[in-house]
């Protein structure tokens, strides 16, 4: 599952690429 970058904080799930590793 891959997000695109928008939102202004990463998740500890989410890269600096704002894709999403489950």
């Amino acid at each position: 599952m891959v997000h695109a970058k928008s939102t202004p904080h990463l998740d500890k799930h989410h890269t600096v690429f704002g894709q999403v590793f489950e």
